[in-house]
Formats: structure tokens, sequence, C-alpha cells
């Protein structure tokens, strides 16, 4: 597993991704798909319904290529294309 606390370059809408830390205990352990992404949310669908999840304060495990990524919501907080053109 990578920890990663700088900003990822790469799109990361339709990966799996897991909340494993938050304020609010009942997201905890909530997993799916991110189906979208925007400045402060990103938005989670799995079997049972779609959430829209603040990225701050939570801390997020996303699975890119088969490995698990660990990511602090402030770490990708913003507008997800400056983001991505800003690391490349």
């Amino acid at each position: 597993m990578t920890d990663s606390n700088e900003s990822i370059g790469y799109e990361i809408v339709g990966l799996s991704i897991t909340i494993i830390s938050s304020q609010d205990p009942n997201l905890v352990d909530l997993h799916g798909e991110i189906i979208l992404e925007t400045m402060k949310t990103i938005r989670i669908k799995n079997e049972l319904k779609t959430y829209t999840i603040p990225k701050v304060p939570n801390k997020f495990e996303i699975i890119k290529d088969g490995v698990p990524i660990v990511l602090d919501g402030a770490s990708i907080l913003g507008r997800p294309e400056d983001r991505i053109m800003n690391v490349n």
C-alpha cells in the first residue's frame, strides 16, 4: 500500500475507493466506484446507492493498477482538471 499526501496527477473517476478514516463513523469502510469528482466532493456508487462524500476531512484508499493508494482528502482538494494539469 502506498501512502500519498502529495497531489496525484491522474484521473480517479472509475477507480475503486474505500473510506478508511472520517469524522463521521458511518462513512468508515464505505466502498464503491468513483463516478464523479468535483472541487470538494467525490461521488461514490456501490450496490446499495450513490453517496456524495466531502473530500475533507476524510481519508481514502483507492486502487490504481491493482495497487492500493491511501489519499488524504486535502491532497486532492480542488478542481480535478487543475490538479491533473498542474502535476503533468
